[in-house]
């Protein structure tokens, strides 16, 4: 438990590191990008007021107040690919413009062709969502209001911390993603080692008291007593020789074929019933519906014993216990669900249970449920869960099995 708080602790630092450091990239691209559009307006500026110097010096050297300003020349269209129109607020038409998309710089917006009023229109849109400067020449009536944008290098730094954050998301996800795969290959190695050695372990006394029960046996008895407690320790041998079976199989490849999943279940509710019964009447267990499947005999019989025991477990014994189990085959799947009317839980409970550990008994391992849905989800390809409960009303578990 101690080694779990502190891997949940340094999975949390590390994921906390990586977020501040993320957004720390953010804000300083962010910064890099005021810095760079502060240098832009200066240019923009400082192209402006020669726009504005350039007709005034001309008029002073030539007299001439009707000076026709061109932009042509201007090497804005250079290294900045800072997107630029110049519009004469007399007349309302394009005076000169520079890297607008999809529209060449060298193009002629004045022979009245279709194609030149498209790019006239295009340039015109793009001036709703750009910044202004106001040109005064001081000369006569002329008043021209230049229009600017961004560069394609602060489009692409204003995208590029998203970019990033998408980036580190990904490898968080991606680390998380293989955390959880060696965490749950190294749960699969515990639990196949445990159940090989827990089958050797099994293996020798199980061996030994067969014996010992063939020895009894051929002595032979006149008692009847005797006669039914050997037949009964011969029964729960052999259930020792099958939980060494089940043991074994885990880790294994399953040997699955058509069973009859009625059966398997029937075997399981007479053991249970009889060891219930001789402690003392004891609650109803029922079996309804019948369909066949895919199983491992052995296994399955396994789950089923979990889940009828966890049954038994949850009943309340101020009223008389009922436990039914329905078996059903709708579509692709075959459902068999196990039913109690015992104290039920609350639906924050419904993924715990499964999980290793997991017990609201106090002497319970919690391992039973968490080792039957490893045997659906892993060796049958189906699913287990809580199909419905309520607290003071009893619970019902689902298992669904491929056919």
């Amino acid at each position: 438990m101690q080694f779990s708080r502190v891997s949940f602790a340094l999975r949390s630092l590390a994921v906390a590191s990586t977020v501040i450091l993320a957004f720390a990239s953010l804000l300083y691209t962010q910064r890099l990008v005021e810095q760079l559009q502060a240098r832009e307006r200066g240019i923009v500026a400082l192209w402006a007021q020669a726009l504005e110097d350039l007709p005034r010096s001309a008029a002073a050297q030539s007299g001439d107040a009707s000076v026709n300003v061109t932009t042509e020349a201007i090497l804005l269209a250079g290294k900045f690919r800072i997107p630029a129109i110049i519009i004469d607020l007399g007349t309302g038409q394009i005076v000169s413009f520079r890297n607008i998309d999809g529209v060449p710089d060298t193009v002629s917006l004045y022979t009245g062709t279709v194609e030149s009023e498209a790019f006239t229109a295009a340039i015109l849109a793009d001036t709703a969502g750009m910044s202004t400067i106001e040109l005064d020449f001081a000369i006569g009536e002329l008043r021209q209001r230049l229009y600017y944008g961004e560069s394609d290098l602060i489009a692409e730094l204003r995208y590029y911390p998203y970019f990033q954050l998408f980036a580190v998301a990904l490898l968080l996800f991606m680390g998380y993603q293989g955390l959880s795969y060696v965490r749950k290959t190294e749960q699969a190695g515990l639990w196949v080692g445990m159940a090989k050695e827990a089958a050797h372990q099994l293996g020798t006394p199980v061996s030994s008291l067969l014996g010992w029960l063939e020895m009894l046996r051929s002595q032979g008895s006149k008692d009847e007593t005797t006669g039914i407690a050997l037949e009964e320790m011969g029964r729960d041998v052999d259930r020792l020789q099958r939980v060494a079976n089940r043991f074994s199989d885990i880790g294994s490849t399953p040997r699955l074929s058509e069973v009859e999943v009625a059966d398997v279940a029937q075997k399981v509710i007479d053991y249970i019933a009889r060891r219930v019964s001789n402690q003392g009447g004891g609650p109803s267990i029922t079996l309804k519906g019948q369909a066949t499947a895919q199983l491992n005999a052995e296994l399955f019989d396994w789950v089923m014993e979990n889940l009828i025991k966890n049954a038994l477990d949850a009943l309340d014994p101020s009223r008389p216990g009922v436990i039914e189990v329905s078996i059903s085959a709708v579509d692709r799947y075959v459902y068999v669900d196990v039913s109690d009317n015992g104290r039920g839980m609350e639906r924050s409970q419904f993924a715990d249970i499964f999980r290793p550990g997991y017990s609201t008994k106090k002497r319970g391992w919690g391992l039973g449920l968490s080792l039957s849905r490893r045997i659906i989800r892993d060796y049958h390809k189906g699913m287990i869960a809580v199909l419905r409960s309520k607290v003071g009303e009893g619970t019902t578990i689902r298992v669904s099995l491929p056919r």
